[in-house]
């Protein structure tokens, strides 16, 4: 059952102009032209010099008294806040702005502020619009702007509305959010509920959910780039088991995507068309060599997706972190000028590349989160519609549904869909990536009384690297570097011939 009357009652808005601090130089530009007749403007820059250091506050006292006569004394109670001063405490002034906004549509997670957009999603608020706030909040109050009490009843603020450990994202974790509702998965149907503000949605698609949209040209795109492949039905099938996927708040399937080939296959124009229907807030654009850095890897968080178009040339992967992602594992990351924090990743990667991507993590583990897609077909300048990126976006309803499709057949049989292409190229990487340990474990054996020429050994591997369809094979010194990796050492044999000791081929002896 389809329920479109959301019922959502409006937020309350904050309109204001940007609030700006003054200088010291021109707050003491100021008191200097005062006469004792410009009381309210006194006490105001009294209240102005409050803000600032003791050096620079005397400075502007002392100003004042010489340009009025009134006495030193007095102004520094006006500036201190005198004790008959009934203006409200920071805490009242604090809980007027929520009030404002309402107290159920605003709270403090971590350094973090977050505010219930009217759309139905929970947003991440800069410290200046909190701030625009209680700036509205004291003008209504006819009290003095000062960057001290913003500064203050915004830090108090904070605290009162603070919620230690807050879970966002909460509910059946197989969930979009629209612009016009949440979509649940239950059973192999998505049903669409109003939004709910107790589930704290951290991220929303730029799409309304629309049951009988339809996408014929996206559906003719993708058999087209897949046209000649003899698994073409598997291939376009994962595509859209993964796009589904990417629209999750959780990492439960611990997959990314690799799209392979050369230019001109489709890979940028799927690539886009994914961005367009997360939406470029939900994206963020991370190389995977550079999931290591920490201030890089906090792009991550509340992202659906990490959309590589490209990845460089010769750099390696850092893998373990890649792993890390893929699954949701907690890691403490940094944005700039902000402190550390524990980061939950849920952004399902993807990447498209030319070329097999370096890795130092050669097991099981790491190949069998990936999902490797060959794009074979190669599109001449006739064939190409430069428009076709913003063509689709118009069918992105359309798309959804496909994906939304899509997507709950892997939920029901429990995993995606594997293209044979799609297999064969992720063993292919595998060996390529660990070329040497696999050529060990299919050719040789290890024996503590083995040993085999270098040269044998190597014309061998060559070989075997030619029968399994290894495109680049190491050189000689690098093909005896990752043998010692594996623990086998270099020696010299009789008369100076240069041997490998501890391995022998299998079949042969010592």
């Amino acid at each position: 059952m389809l329920n479109f009357n959301l019922g959502l009652p409006p937020i309350p808005g904050v309109t204001v102009t940007e609030f700006k601090e003054r200088t010291y130089e021109q707050i003491l530009a100021e008191a200097s032209n005062l006469s004792a007749d410009d009381v309210t403007t006194i006490e105001r820059i009294c209240e102005e010099a409050a803000g600032l250091s003791p050096i620079k506050k005397d400075a502007i006292l002392r100003q004042i008294h010489l340009v009025t006569g009134i006495a030193k004394k007095m102004l520094t109670q006006q500036a201190e806040g005198n004790a008959n001063n009934s203006e409200p405490d920071q805490l009242e002034l604090a809980r007027k702005v929520i009030a404002s906004i309402g107290p159920e549509n605003i709270l403090q997670s971590g350094q973090f502020t977050w505010k219930f957009a009217p759309t139905g999603v929970w947003k991440r608020c800069d410290d200046r619009e909190v701030k625009q706030g209680v700036q509205t909040t004291l003008e209504n109050e006819r009290l003095a702007v000062t960057s001290s009490r913003v500064n203050g009843v915004t830090e108090v603020l904070k605290s009162d509305i603070f919620k230690a450990d807050h879970e966002f994202n909460r509910g059946n974790p197989e969930s979009v959010n629209c612009l016009n509702g949440e979509l649940e998965l239950l059973g192999e149907h998505w049903l669409l509920r109003p939004h709910r503000r107790e589930l704290y949605r951290t991220t929303q698609i730029p799409i309304a959910f629309d049951p009988s949209a339809t996408a014929p040209l996206f559906w003719q795109f993708l058999n087209e780039i897949f046209r000649d492949d003899p698994d073409r039905n598997h291939k376009i099938t994962v595509v859209l088991e993964m796009m589904g996927y990417s629209l999750m708040g959780h990492a439960n399937r611990e997959k990314f995507m690799l799209l392979i080939g050369a230019g001109a296959n489709g890979k940028s124009v799927i690539l886009a068309t994914l961005e367009s229907l997360l939406g470029k807030e939900n994206v963020a654009g991370v190389q995977p060599a550079n999931f290591d850095n920490r201030f890089q890897r906090g792009h991550l968080d509340q992202k659906l997706a990490n959309i590589v178009t490209e990845l460089k040339q010769g750099e390696t992967i850092a893998d373990a972190e890649l792993k890390a992602i893929t699954s949701g594992e907690p890691a403490t990351v940094e944005h700039k000028n902000k402190d550390p924090f524990v980061m939950r990743p849920f952004a399902t990667c993807w990447f498209g590349t030319n070329h097999m991507p370096h890795t130092r993590d050669y097991s099981d583990a790491f190949f069998r989160r990936a999902i490797v897609v060959p794009f074979n077909r190669v599109f001449g300048p006739h064939e190409q519609d430069p428009g076709l990126k913003e063509k689709l976006t118009t069918e992105l309803p359309g798309i959804l549904n496909y994906v939304l499709w899509a997507y709950a057949q892997v939920v029901k049989r429990g995993g995606f869909t594997v293209p044979a292409s799609s297999f064969e190229a992720q063993r292919k990487w595998q060996i390529e990536a660990n070329q040497v340990a696999q050529f060990v474990e299919d050719r040789c054996e290890g024996r503590a009384d083995g040993r085999a020429t270098i040269e044998f050994l190597y014309e061998t591997y060559k070989g075997w690297a030619q029968a399994v369809g290894v495109r680049q094979t190491l050189g000689q010194r690098h093909f005896c570097d990752r043998l010692e990796q594996l623990g086998f050492n270099r020696a010299k044999g009789t008369a100076g011939v240069r041997i490998i000791s501890g391995l022998t081929l299998k079949g042969m002896p010592a």
